[in-house]
């Protein structure tokens, strides 16, 4: 069933800084202050979003948290922000095509950092803005060096306008510079992105010079649209370290069918002896030549309702149990709706695990 946790759940990133507070939003103008708080404070603060619709302010919502960190959450049920649903779909950012929904900055001040940046339970939607259409962490600087973690949100509806190489996205963008080599900073993981648009990147744009692992995603009808480019793809990346793609559906990533558009790009331009791991994946066009790749498919995932909004999959998905249930960084704790990630012999391929209560989306 469909988790309502209490404020220890696993899966939630919390920040263990002494200087930190905790705020409690309830309404736009607290979610303001929050992130003034949060830019203002000497830790890590903890931002706990209560369900609704959230209209963005001019500008749209911003904060700058240096190199602290700061934990962003959504689904949070009660006055006092102490029970939680995982759904994504109850907290929403609304850009109004008007703005970018959030914007976290990370100023340099010339420190490292052992904190974490972490974004989830959000759906943020109809963001508009020049290099980042939805939801920008940091930028290719890349200026901040902890972890990230931007985990069962659901980036939908979101376009950018400008292209700049390596910090352009129309869903997300995530950089991170990371203290040591080899080690993975930027997760990605359990979200849904689709309709966004971008010159490239339309999805997301992924900076890291350490490694990155994007798990467990539903990326569809997303669309790439710059053709003064030889190529574009839906995910673009830049690491000096190992990128690994595991349980992930791309799916119907060109509406526009234009030529030189790709799911990914599955080599790695800066390291040979790096190229991308895609294992048990959901692809249809990927650029180059992977480094290693097990249990992929191309196949039609079988979504309940595509056109209609629902990535859900239908009883007859062939994603179901086909997931690797050991990928880079683990697993998570729940799906996009907030379900067990692990319900049939195996983890399914896509943000949403298969249940036959919950998969139309009713309760």
């Amino acid at each position: 069933m469909k988790a309502a946790l209490a404020l220890a759940a696993a899966g939630q990133v919390l920040s263990s800084d002494a200087a930190a507070a905790i705020h409690c939003v309830a309404d736009a103008n607290g979610l303001s202050a929050a992130l003034l708080a949060a830019q203002q404070s000497s830790g890590s603060d903890e931002i706990r979003v209560r369900v609704g619709r959230y209209l963005v302010p001019a500008g749209g919502w911003r904060t700058d948290v240096q190199q602290r960190g700061v934990t962003i959450a959504g689904g949070y049920l009660d006055a006092a922000c102490q029970t939680q649903s995982l759904d994504a779909s109850l907290t929403i950012l609304d850009g109004q095509h008007g703005a970018r929904p959030l914007t976290i900055d990370t100023s340099f001040a010339g420190q490292q950092t052992t904190t974490a940046i972490a974004v989830s339970g959000l759906t943020i939607e109809n963001g508009v803005g020049d290099s980042v259409g939805g939801l920008k962490i940091s930028d290719s600087g890349p200026i901040y060096s902890g972890h990230i973690l931007v985990e069962r949100n659901i980036f939908r509806a979101n376009a950018a306008s400008v292209y700049q190489q390596d910090n352009s996205a129309g869903g997300l963008l995530a950089a991170t510079d990371g203290a040591v080599f080899d080690a993975v900073y930027l997760i990605v993981r359990d979200n849904l992105f689709a309709g966004n648009r971008a010159n490239n990147a339309a999805a997301a744009m992924l900076f890291s010079n350490n490694a990155i692992d994007v798990t467990n995603n539903t990326v569809s009808g997303n669309q790439s649209f710059d053709t003064s480019l030889v190529s574009r793809s839906t995910i673009a990346t830049f690491t000096f370290g190992q990128i690994t793609y595991s349980n992930n559906v791309f799916w119907d990533n060109n509406p526009d069918a234009l030529a030189g558009t790709y799911d990914l790009r599955a080599d790695n331009p800066f390291r040979a002896d790096l190229d991308a791991d895609l294992l048990s994946n959901d692809l249809q066009a990927v650029l180059g030549t992977a480094g290693m790749q097990v249990g992929n498919l191309a196949v039609d995932p079988r979504f309940v309702d595509a056109a209609g909004g629902n990535f859900r999959l239908a009883p007859s998905s062939p994603l179901r149990d086909a997931g690797t249930d050991t990928p880079l960084d683990g697993l998570g704790a729940a799906d996009l709706d907030g379900i067990a990630r692990v319900l049939g012999a195996h983890v399914d391929i896509g943000a949403y695990e298969f249940d036959g209560i919950f998969r139309d989306g009713f309760e």
